[in-house]
């Protein structure tokens, strides 16, 4: 019975965004704008986030063999390659260590002609298996190196990590907080624009009800409405998104035409999109169904 209706209600839902053009333009501005800044930010989130899993994909351990130490390489090799997580040791001595940092600093290398030793320690480094390259295991696996007491140094950019972890969890909540607070202002706005309609049609409601509709035949139309503005709103905010993302791209292809090193950043994955715009057909859907409530509920 009420798939029969459909029609009228789309027609009426439409009839009523036509009437009251302006308000429902502000009305799918306000969502638009809210799900933009909610998804830059889920973009932002999103990159950062793949940028890190890369990171942990190449990360390795070094571990700095102390200059007092005196035994068997391999041995130790053995001792580490027994390690949970460890798939693939590598020794460099101290004479290769400063082999390569000579090489990596080319012409600038005239200040190490007058060193008379070698600073450089000899190392260990050390090859994550898949399953072992979180934070957690990390952290583990260079406590279990340290407690052998033949290194002086473990390093793992442990430092990095952390203040990267620290910044992304300070991201989160200021997006939760600002992208809340503007989805809070869009249904605050949607709610109001299905009050006002109604106020201006309260004739042709109460008309509908002398001839026997029920509240939910009255309803359904400003429920349609709702999901309308919605939906309209956040594919807006995606073309937007889709429309900074380019010129952002375009900035960054700028960079590495100057010499500039830049990452690629990809856009948001469908199924992100599919949810966004679910999430903003839903939000116009919630503005309407606290109008309505209220508004039925004091008649």
């Amino acid at each position: 019975m009420i798939l029969k209706k459909l029609p009228y209600f789309f027609r009426k839902a439409l009839s009523n965004i036509r009437y009251s053009m302006l308000v429902n333009l502000v009305t799918i501005s306000t969502i638009s704008v809210a799900i933009l800044i909610f998804s830059t930010f889920v973009m932002i989130i999103f990159n950062l986030t793949n940028l890190v899993s890369r990171f942990e994909d190449d990360v390795h351990i070094v571990a700095y063999l102390d200059d007092e130490f005196v035994g068997g390489n391999e041995n130790i090799k053995k001792n580490l390659l027994k390690l949970n997580g460890i798939e693939k040791v590598w020794y460099q001595s101290k004479e290769n260590a400063l082999k390569v940092f000579k090489e990596s600093l080319g012409e600038n290398d005239l200040f190490l002609k007058d060193i008379q030793k070698n600073p450089l320690p000899a190392s260990f480094e050390l090859r994550l298996k898949e399953g072992y390259k979180d934070r957690k295991n990390i952290e583990a696996i260079a406590a279990a190196l340290r407690s052998m007491g033949i290194f002086s140094d473990v390093s793992y950019g442990q430092e990095w990590l952390e203040h990267f972890h620290n910044f992304m969890n300070i991201l989160k909540v200021i997006g939760l907080a600002v992208g809340g607070g503007f989805l809070f202002a869009a249904v605050f706005i949607i709610s109001n624009t299905i009050k006002l309609t109604i106020f201006v049609r309260r004739e042709e409601i109460d008309i509908l009800r002398l001839v026997g509709a029920t509240n939910s035949f009255i309803k359904a139309p400003f429920y349609i409405e709702g999901l309308i503005q919605g939906f309209v709103g956040s594919v807006i905010s995606i073309i937007g998104l889709y429309f900074l993302y380019l010129v952002f791209m375009a900035k960054v292809q700028t960079l590495s035409l100057l010499g500039v090193n830049s990452t690629s950043m990809p856009f948001l994955p469908p199924k992100f999109l599919i949810l966004l715009v679910a999430f903003g057909t839903l939000l116009g859907l919630m503005g309407s169904y606290i109008s309505l409530g209220e508004i039925f509920k004091r008649s």
